[in-house]
């Protein structure tokens, strides 16, 4: 069995969940399923690294702030540029789209 985070089973509402065995033993499916989205390996490995399910582990904001993916070319732009062209709110597919990314096997 895989153990990403083994205080987890210490929590008290876990024994009253009731996982398939082929999911406990999975593996992280994020960076397959970000292949589709982009190839830059700064980007998948600050996700993964985000969405870590052991909090212990999982990057802190002062660490994200710093990962390569800041710090790589093409650097970022300031984000008016981008949001000027935005005519709606990008919520509700953004949040459709990462709720896929991570739960969808």
């Amino acid at each position: 069995m895989i153990q990403v985070w083994s205080e987890v089973e210490e929590l008290p509402l876990y024994k009253k969940i009731k996982f398939k065995e082929d999911l406990k033993n999975m593996k992280s499916q994020i960076s397959k399923r970000m292949k589709h989205y982009t190839n830059d390996v700064d980007a998948i490995n600050l996700i993964e690294q985000m969405l870590t399910l052991n909090p212990k582990s999982r990057l802190n904001c002062d660490r994200a702030l710093d990962h390569d993916f800041f710090w790589s070319d093409p650097m970022p732009i300031c984000p008016i540029k981008t949001l000027e062209k935005l005519d709606k709110s990008m919520f509700e597919y953004l949040s459709v789209l990462l709720f896929s990314l991570v739960y969808s096997y």
